[in-house]
């Protein structure tokens, strides 16, 4: 949330405000799952994850420890971190050669989770 606070479409500020919205009147359950998934008790016995994230996204330690955590607890996962893409890269798939690879690497090992690969 500092290395990329600001310049890259989504920054810090937002992503915190938009934490702040999400959670309403109820600030506190950002301290703990659901809403906070990072912080379970366990992440043992979970389906498994492709987690992909932008370079260039305020949220992208979350997202690499959310997966080192899913990774402890036994869970296949396939993380990756795509290099000079911002938060929310997903939806700009026809726009960039680098996103559709991206994606199409992310939809391609989910494939292969949903397929038992």
């Amino acid at each position: 949330m500092i290395e990329n606070a600001t310049g890259f479409l989504l920054t810090t500020a937002e992503a915190q405000h938009n934490i702040k919205v999400y959670l309403g009147d109820n600030q506190s359950a950002g301290d703990r799952p659901p809403a906070s998934p990072l912080l379970a008790d366990s992440h043992a016995g979970l389906a498994p994850a492709v987690i992909g994230c932008g370079e260039c996204d305020p949220l992208r330690d979350e997202g690499l420890a959310y997966a080192d955590a899913l990774t402890a607890a036994g869970v296949p996962v396939r993380k990756h971190v795509f290099p000079g893409l911002i938060h929310g890269f997903i939806n700009f798939d026809t726009k960039s050669a680098a996103v559709n690879a991206a994606v199409t690497t992310m939809f391609t090992e989910l494939g292969e989770f949903l397929n038992g690969a």
